[in-house]
């Protein structure tokens, strides 16, 4: 009986060990993180990755989604602020927010909704067509990589909702 015990004792402690070794190693998910994205992102990593910092105003309502695979380095980020605080946010990132370069117009009922959420997030976002919808696209290069954000912003939304995709150029 006692080496069962000693066993049982062992197999408990390198389970435990496993269980501690897994939380160290792949820590939950940040909070502001969508179900489904990539553990162990946090949410300054992504800002910082999708060089798209947001101003305090928007920090509290922020979200990000990273896809779980490590091949996938789009991030995906939304908000939703006041008017000031978006106008902010478009002049951190240099946007004019007075001239958006499209406008999502409603009479295209065949075309779908200016940004979707990444495939199989659970991410949904609505674009009712009679809301004003702008978007721009920003192109960045650090002299090495070259990177893509598409800023979507709609400015019928009380709050107006904002939603970023920052992705590598083509």
């Amino acid at each position: 009986m006692p080496s069962k015990a000693r066993w049982i004792t062992a197999a408990a402690l390198t389970g435990a060990a496993a269980v501690i070794a897994t939380v160290v190693l792949y820590p939950s998910h940040d909070p502001k993180a969508y179900p489904g994205s990539r553990s162990g992102f946090s949410f300054e990593e992504a800002q910082q990755q999708a060089s798209v910092p947001l101003p305090g105003c928007a920090q509290e309502t922020a979200r990000f989604y990273l896809g779980p695979g490590f091949a996938d380095s789009t991030i995906v980020m939304d908000f939703t602020a006041g008017d000031e605080c978006v106008e902010s946010f478009l002049a951190g990132v240099g946007i004019d927010g007075s001239t958006p370069v499209v406008q999502w117009k409603p009479v295209f009922q065949e075309s779908g909704p200016p940004v979707e959420p990444p495939t199989g997030s659970g991410i949904t976002w609505e674009f009712p067509r009679t809301d004003r919808v702008e978007y721009w696209t920003v192109e960045r290069t650090d002299g090495v990589n070259d990177q893509s954000v598409l800023v979507v912003v709609n400015r019928s939304a009380r709050p107006q909702h904002v939603y970023i995709r920052a992705f590598p150029a083509d």
